[in-house]
């Protein structure tokens, strides 16, 4: 069973170990509930609830990058100048997952299923100040153009 829509609240441990009971918040009723499992997945992201409340010594630590994503959707555009100029590039583009290094951060770059590329790129930064408990901060205009300007550079 995979619920969806539900806010970790706390959890236990049966004496015997064989099963897990959380208790949840229903997002769409704001109902408490008891959820009774044989496993608790802690997939609620890098800032875990879960993981805080059973490991609360944990601190997480910086890696020194910051990552942009995107996904290059190209049906009906193979033969874009575009397209052909990253198959040129990486030729086994599709059988393989390319990464490229350098002294500022490192990309990768692999072939999806149905036309699409995933490209990542890590740049190394100081740590950002966040808020709240998330890793994702607003992307400004100012940040994008810096991102243009570093590969027009070739950085």
């Amino acid at each position: 069973m995979f619920l969806w829509s539900r806010l970790y609240l706390s959890f236990c441990i049966s004496e015997d170990k064989t099963s897990v009971k959380v208790k949840a918040k229903v997002l769409q009723t704001g109902e408490t509930v008891e959820i009774v499992g044989d496993l608790l997945v802690a997939a609620d992201g890098l800032r875990s609830s879960i993981r805080q409340s059973f490991l609360p010594d944990i601190k997480l630590r910086y890696a020194g990058y910051c990552a942009w994503r995107g996904v290059i959707d190209f049906p009906g555009k193979e033969n874009s100048e575009t397209v052909k100029g990253i198959r040129n590039a990486y030729p086994d583009l599709g059988k393989c997952l390319y990464m490229d290094l350098n002294s500022e951060g490192h990309t990768t770059l692999v072939e999806l299923m149905y036309k699409r590329f995933n490209w990542v790129w890590y740049e190394n930064q100081p740590e950002p100040q966040l808020k709240d408990n998330t890793a994702t901060i607003k992307v400004s205009s100012e940040m994008i153009s810096a991102m243009h300007q570093k590969v027009e550079e070739g950085s």
